[in-house]
């Protein structure tokens, strides 16, 4: 795993560490520009980043272990969870800005080998807005989080 700093982009060694290393920046390009669009709410060019079988692990909800959901709520997980690719991330956008009106990914770190990016984030925001069958609490929450991203063919599978 190669942490990416200025200090790697300028020790190219020969073209295949070169282009490993093109790579991996690039790589790390299209993540921090996903969470750019979580951070903003801008969902432009969502499709240049995320792969058409994108599948986000934290989403989808198992329903069957969950007792006195409402009916509307367990249908929208269900629709939810029937969701892929660029539709799964703008709908996961749009219901946490909805939820977290001032929510906040900030990059503590970020590595990348091959075709796998981990990103560690201090997660804050103040939950202002129904989230799911949760109502607006108003408290403010700040929590660490590590994300992997695995790429193919250039995006965000």
């Amino acid at each position: 795993m190669i942490p990416l700093t200025n200090a790697n982009v300028n020790n190219k060694n020969n073209n295949a560490n070169g282009s490993k290393i093109a790579e991996q920046l690039s790589n790390v390009q299209k993540v921090r520009q996903l969470i750019k669009i979580v951070n903003t709410g801008n969902l432009e060019n969502v499709e240049n980043s995320i792969h058409e079988e994108y599948f986000n692990h934290e989403s989808h909800i198992d329903v069957s272990s969950i007792q006195d959901l409402p009916e509307n709520i367990l249908q929208q997980i269900r629709m939810r969870n029937q969701l892929s690719g660029p539709a799964e991330f703008i709908d996961t956008v749009k219901s946490l800005r909805n939820a977290f009106t001032d929510l906040i990914y900030e990059e503590k770190e970020i590595h990348s080998d091959h075709n796998m990016v981990i990103a560690h984030y201090i997660v804050r925001g103040t939950h202002t807005g129904p989230f799911f069958a949760f109502p607006p609490t108003g408290r403010y929450f700040k929590y660490e989080a590590f994300q992997t991203y695995r790429f193919e063919n250039g995006k965000i599978k």
